[in-house]
This record gives C-alpha cells, structure tokens and sequence, in this order.
C-alpha cells in the first residue's frame, strides 16, 4: 500500500514538473508547456508557449505585416549544453482592419521550440532535473494593442530508460504541427521583378499537383512585400511546356533590392483544413507564360463551360427573386400592366430592350472584371460594391427613384424622368434602362448555383467568362421574357385601375429598404460618409420643395451655392497641407508640465508603430486637413508619445489613466482638467471634443 502510494506521489510529481501552470495577462493567458513527462539525455524534445487571447483579440506572426510585434522568446537553463532550436511558427492568416493588413493568429496559437538534450549530464542535473527559465514578451491588439511579458519556469525530470508518458498537453502539440509549414520539394517557387512595373514582384509556383486559387502567401522579409498585397493567381504555360501559376504583388514601401533567395509560405485553405507550406524562394530569370484556356483549367471545377453556363443561367432566374432584385422587377411588371392590351410586337420590343440592357450591362463588367484581373487585382462578384462613391450614388438612385414612385416627381419633363418616372412608364429608353440597373443592384446578390459558376468563372480567360456571364443575364431576364413574348399572360394580368397606384407606391419601400441596406455596407467604409449622404438627400428634398413652392430659381441657387461652397474651400490652395504630424512635439512630463503651468491647452497622442488602432486613426483622423486646422485655432499643442519601444516615462503616463497600452488621447484645457477620448476616433468627433473642451 505504501508503495503505491509513493508511485503516485512521483507520478504527481513529475506532472507538476511539467508546467509551472497559466498566467494571466491583459486580454490574454500565456503558458510554458512540454509535450513529455519525462525526458532523456541525447534526445530532441518540444516545449512550447501556449497563447490564448481573449475573443477577438490577435497575436502576431514572425513577420507582423502592417503593424504589430512577432512574440519574443529567450530561453536559458542550468544545463549549459542545453540547446534550443527556432520557433516553429505555425502557418499565419490575414487579419485586416480598415486598409491595415497583419499576420498573425486571431485565436489560440502554439509556439513550439524544439530542445536538444545532451548526453552527457551531471548526476546532479539528473537527480534534480533540467530547470527551464523563458523569458517571453508578446503584443495583443483588438481595437487597443497591450504589450506583454512574463517570466516562466519549467523544471523537467530526467529519465535515463526512454519513456512514452505524455502530458495533457500532447493533443495540442500534435494539432499545432499540422499547421507548421512542412518544406515542399514537389513544388517550386521562384520569383523575379515583374517586367510591366517595377513596384511588382512576379512569383511562380509550379501547377504540378496544386490548385492555387487556395493558396495565400506570406514573406518573412518586412521589407520585401506589401502586407495588402494578396496573390491573384493565374495559370499559364511556359515555352518548354511547363505549367505554372503565376501572382503579381506589390513591393513593400521598405523594400530596397531583390534577395537571392528568401523565405515564403503558402497558406492553404480546403476542406481537410488549413496547411502551410514553407519555400526558400529562388531568384531568377522567369520565363513569360502563355494565359489561354485550357481542359486543365476548366478541371479546376470539375465541371465544363456549359454546365456551369447552366448553373448561371439558373441562378440568373432565382435572382429574381432575390430582395435586391425584386424592386426593379415589380418596376417592371408595373409598365408591363399598362401595356395590358396593346400590340404584341411592342411588348416584345420591351423584352429585347430589357435583356439587351442586361446582357449589355454585364458585359461591360466583364469587361471591367478582366481588366482588374489583368493589373493583378484580387476581384469578385459585386466588387464594385467595395467602392463608397458607387455605393452612394446607387443609395441615391434607389431613394430617388422611391421618391418618384410616391409622388414627390410628378412633373413632366423633369431631371428625374430619366429615372424611376420612365421606368413606371414603360417607354424604350425605360427598358433598357431598367435592365441595365437591374444588373446593378443585382451585383450584391448570390444564388446557390451562381456561386461554383461565377468563382470558376472570374479564373477563366475573357472569353469563357463572357460566355458564363451571358447566361447568367439570360436566366436574369427569362421572366420579363416570357411574359412579353406571350401576349396572352400579360392579358390575363389585372386591368389598370385606382389599384395600380397603391401598387406602384408600395414598390417604394422595396427600394428604401434595398437603400437602408447599402447605407449598412457604407457605413463599413466610413460613417462619415454616410452623414454627407444623408445631408445631401436633406439637400435634394429642401430644393425640391422650393421647386414645388414655384421657386425654382432660388432652388437652383441653394444647391448649386451649398455644393460649391465646400468645393472651392476644399480645391483651395494649402486648404490640405498642413498636417498634425507636422507641428508634433515628443512626449516629456517636463515640458507637459511647462505647458500646463502656462495654462496651454495640450493633446497628448500614446502610440506606437505596432499598433494597429494607432495606425487608422494616424491615417484617418489625424491627417485630416480640418482637424489639424481645429488644433491651430485653439490653440492646441500637440504632443506624441512613442511606446515602440519601451519607455518608462510612457508607461508611467498610461498607469496614471490606468490604461494597458496603446493607444491612449488625452486633452488638457486651459486649466489642466483631462479628457480622454476614445480608442477610434473619427475627425468630427476630434473637432467636436475640442470646441467642447475649449470654449471659452
């Protein structure tokens, strides 16, 4: 009995050695773990640093990308021939926020080190075990970045007979190293500046056995790639009749001159999860691949141009009965009701209209998507709605058009009969007019078919795409279609009577509701824009009950003079030069002090390059002309504390607030009373806080 219980007691013993347990940290918890219970001299062993940020809060890559800071490890031990190796650094993603693009981890990493253990070890050490000392330091951002360090110890018993005893923590080494980059000696990279712009680098991967429409890549090199610039993989044939896949990207603003040779991962994304594969990329000579389409690229999706061209074709016609579709196509049901009676062969010159202005539409955006494809854009269905003046012009439209339909444009010959009134109305122009704008609220949209056709097809050279994309408008405008060639349904509609009109003013409120959807994608962009958008629809509708009031003329003078006031003050000269960052100060308590005692106002910026939130606000707000002109109006010095690198006058600044990290904005009145202000910020709220706290 009591032999057992001294068996477990060592047991217990030796699982406590493993891991001197979790620490807790702001927003995230680190820990030293080991893959082995025991280990044994002359072997290769693993420990490594489990991180767990809290949720929505990243940790970082070797390779950072925009911002941030790779985790630091430094290891020492009582065994002076312990070695250890690198960190394995598992396979990063993309994490973007506003134009700031990282590497990192959104979630719980693992960083392992491999240990090599000597032989030859002091009968001390063996008795006592091997003592671990890590001394670690991380950067964990969501909205706010807070460094972190800790000091961990590991104490692990040495065992001369090998051992298999694993610890809990065995799972989590295994799960890790399936996402550390494993070096591929298939596949080839290689890489040379791109011919048609110096600021490209063109990488070629050999299409033997891989299908890169998965693949991302990352460089270990800062100084080599810009971190926004993602690949666009195209498949093509060199002249000795090899396959590759070839990617344009970006240079980064650091870069200086090509390496011989530098480290790249592919990331891979399919169903068995994510992988990575690790490169040492080789420079060279490459030759000029010939882009045309081919059996293989079409395998791609296992599937030919005419089944996916069906596949379009059927998800154009369950289009129609998407929410971003439908108000356009009761618009044009509604001309189809007035048409109730008439010659059959104008009903038809309304359908050709109709599909003419789709199929127009569509292939001008093939048109357009091919172009961006050529540049070595990363494009996609309804990438024009990544553009904010598209998005508002159609909000636009969409109110616009909803306006007409209740009744507020009711004069003939108005500027809006190009619009909703003609649509309602059902002449040539409407037709075309209508498809084509049903193309465009269409682009938001996709169907479960439409979505294997359209991405096979955006890898396909011009042609087949056009092809795909002809279908696709086919099947959109097959029910216009089919109601127009066959008089007979379009008879058996409701006559035209006092219903109508209620019908036609309820087909507004599909249009408001598509437009509150499109200010819900504009608002992603920038708020501030959705402010501007709703102050010119403000605007428009002042003006047009001045119109209505029979004055037209003054209307005419209040929206010309309040478009062009802003305009001129914008285009004039200087009106953006001057900028913060040009009459910046660096942080010292003894010149806050000074300007304190002299009743200045103060507006101290805490940042630091690493930070992700520090960078969108640098970019947005405080590059903004009418923010740096809000400063020199009141007054304001400006003072920036730089925390790249640990400053003890800094931190004990952020202490005072009680703040973690960065960034930190504090403003100072005229008599040293501090506001802090938000994390995100945006140029009106800045400008709003000053006059709030300044005014006299």
């Amino acid at each position: 009995m009591m032999r057992s219980f001294l068996a477990l007691l060592c047991l217990l013993s030796t699982w406590a050695h493993a891991t001197t347990g979790p620490q807790q940290h702001p927003h995230i918890e680190v820990e030293l773990i080991t893959e082995y219970a025991t280990w044994q001299p002359g072997s290769t062993q693993w420990i490594g640093v489990a991180m767990r940020p809290e949720h929505h809060w990243h940790t970082y890559w070797k390779n950072p990308g925009d911002s941030g800071l790779a985790t630091q490890l430094t290891f020492t031990s009582n065994e002076p021939e312990l070695s250890f190796g690198d960190i394995q650094w598992p396979t990063p993603e993309r994490i973007v926020v506003s134009d700031i693009t990282n590497f990192g981890y959104d979630g719980d990493s693992l960083l392992m080190v491999p240990v090599q253990v000597p032989l030859n070890i002091s009968e001390q050490t063996l008795r006592e075990g091997l003592t671990i000392q890590l001394s670690a330091s991380w950067l964990v951002c969501k909205e706010s970045c807070i460094p972190g360090n800790g000091e961990f110890e590991l104490v692990m018993p040495l065992a001369t007979a090998p051992s298999d005893e694993l610890t809990e923590f065995a799972n989590l080494f295994a799960t890790t190293r399936q996402v550390v980059p494993v070096n591929q000696t298939e596949l080839a990279l290689r890489y040379d500046l791109a011919l048609n712009d110096a600021n490209q680098i063109t990488f070629q991967l050999s299409a033997a056995g891989s299908d890169a429409a998965n693949y991302d890549l990352f460089a270990a090199d800062e100084t080599l790639l810009a971190a926004s610039s993602a690949p666009v993989w195209q498949k093509g044939t060199a002249p000795d009749g090899s396959r590759w896949w070839q990617a344009n990207l970006q240079t980064s603003e650091y870069f200086y001159q090509l390496p011989t040779s530098t480290d790249i991962v592919l990331r891979i994304d399919d169903v068995d999860g994510v992988k990575g594969i690790a490169f040492d990329a080789k420079q060279a000579t490459l030759p000029k691949l010939t882009f045309t389409a081919s059996s293989d690229t079409v395998s791609n999706s296992e599937h030919s141009i005419i089944v996916l061209a069906l596949m379009a074709f059927v998800g154009g016609m369950l289009l129609n009965l998407m929410p971003c579709v439908f108000p356009v196509l009761s618009l044009k049901a509604l001309s189809l009701v007035k048409l109730s009676g008439k010659e059959s062969h104008q009903a038809r010159r309304h359908g050709y209209l109709y599909a003419t202005g789709i199929l127009l539409s569509l292939f001008v955006l093939g048109l357009a998507l091919s172009g961006l494809k050529q540049a070595g854009n990363a494009i996609g269905w309804g990438f024009q709605l990544q553009d904010p003046w598209f998005l508002s012009i159609l909000t636009l439209v969409m109110v616009l058009m909803a306006a007409s339909l209740l009744g507020a444009f009711e004069v003939a010959g108005s500027w809006m009969s190009v619009g909703s009134e003609r649509l309602s109305k059902g002449d040539d122009t409407a037709s075309l007019l209508s498809g084509c704008l049903a193309v465009v609220v269409a682009s938001p949209c996709m169907t479960p078919l439409m979505a294997p056709a359209l991405g096979v097809a955006l890898t396909l050279p011009f042609v087949s795409m056009l092809f795909i994309l002809m279908a696709l408008g086919l099947g959109l405008a097959l029910p216009i279609l089919v109601l127009t060639f066959w008089p007979a349904l379009i008879s058996k509609m409701p006559k035209p009577g006092p219903w109508l009109e209620t019908f036609k003013q309820a087909l507004a409120f599909p249009l408001l509701l598509t437009a509150i959807w499109l200010l819900w994608l504009l608002q992603q962009h920038d708020p501030n824009i959705v402010l501007l958008l709703l102050l010119l629809l403000l605007l428009v509708a002042f003006c047009w009950w001045l119109k209505t009031r029979n004055y037209p003329r003054l209307a005419a003078i209040v929206f010309a003079a309040t478009i062009a006031v802003p305009g001129i003050w914008y285009l004039q000269p200087g009106a953006q030069e001057s900028r913060l960052a040009d009459v910046a100060t660096p942080y010292s308590p003894e010149q806050l002090a000074q300007l304190l005692a002299a009743n200045e106002p103060v507006f101290i910026n805490m940042t630091a390059d690493w930070c992700l939130t520090c960078k969108v606000n640098e970019r947005v707000t405080f590059s903004d002309a009418q923010v740096s002109e809000a400063f020199s109006q009141h007054g304001v010095h400006y003072m920036v504390g730089d925390w790249t690198h640990r400053d003890e006058q800094i931190s004990r600044y952020l202490d005072q607030f009680q703040h973690a990290g960065v960034p930190l904005y504090v403003l100072y009145n005229h008599e040293g009373q501090t506001q802090v202000l938000p994390q995100l910020l945006t140029p009106a709220g800045v400008i709003e806080q000053l006059d709030k706290t300044l005014a006299n």
